[in-house]
């Protein structure tokens, strides 16, 4: 719920602004004052134009060159870190689908759920909903077995994979965000707690080594 609640935040963000109403400053105002000298002003000078027709001088001051330039740069690195985040995440994901696609299932045993086998992996994993063994895994007692499977199902069963594949897109976005680290990191040992809860569970509540 935290994750996507933290995820949809910004879909949420322009119902969640408060806008504060400027006070209009008064123009400023000029006062003109017109005075007859003797000698020194005719009737033929022309009148003074009267206040009211006066339009207040404009006193806008151009903002400095130099504001806008921190905002250019931190939108530049906030886009370069996300976006070397993310390249890095489909980077992932496009090679583990290619250790999929080139695992071969187990020959002669009658496991359930896609199960494969494959020579790149060394501990057993999940991607999506495929459990990918190492290849040194035949050789594994059954009780050991076992217990892999069992913690790799719970993984598929709670869609562990795609919970972190979501927290990772939230951690590349929000990357400036300590919590967005914390999240991802606890997910992960939640998942790990939980698929061990269930492994030590089936095997009938002893631990395995």
């Amino acid at each position: 719920v935290v994750l996507l609640a933290s995820v949809m935040m910004p879909v949420f963000m322009p119902w969640m602004k408060v806008t504060i109403p400027r006070p209009s400053a008064a123009p400023p105002t000029v006062r003109i004052t017109w005075i007859d000298l003797p000698g020194v002003t005719t009737p033929t000078a022309p009148r003074p134009v009267r206040p009211e027709s006066v339009a207040p001088p404009d006193i806008s001051i151009a903002a400095p060159a130099h504001r806008g330039d921190w905002r250019s740069w931190a939108i530049g690195l906030y886009l370069v870190v996300s976006g070397a985040m993310l390249l890095r995440l489909l980077a992932g994901l496009a090679l583990m689908w290619h250790v999929v696609r080139v695992a071969r299932r187990p020959q002669g045993q009658a496991m359930e759920g896609d199960i494969r086998m494959s020579e790149i992996v060394t501990v057993p994993v999940t991607f999506a909903s495929t459990i990918l063994l190492p290849v040194g895994s035949g050789a594994w007692s059954a009780r050991k077995l076992g217990a892999a499977l069992l913690h790799e199902r719970s993984h598929v069963r709670h869609r562990d994979f795609h919970v972190l594949l979501l927290a990772s897109i939230h951690r590349a976005l929000f990357w400036f965000s300590p919590f967005a680290w914390w999240l991802f990191f606890r997910l992960g040992e939640l998942a790990e707690a939980v698929s061990d809860d269930a492994a030590i569970a089936g095997l009938g509540g002893d631990r395995v080594g």
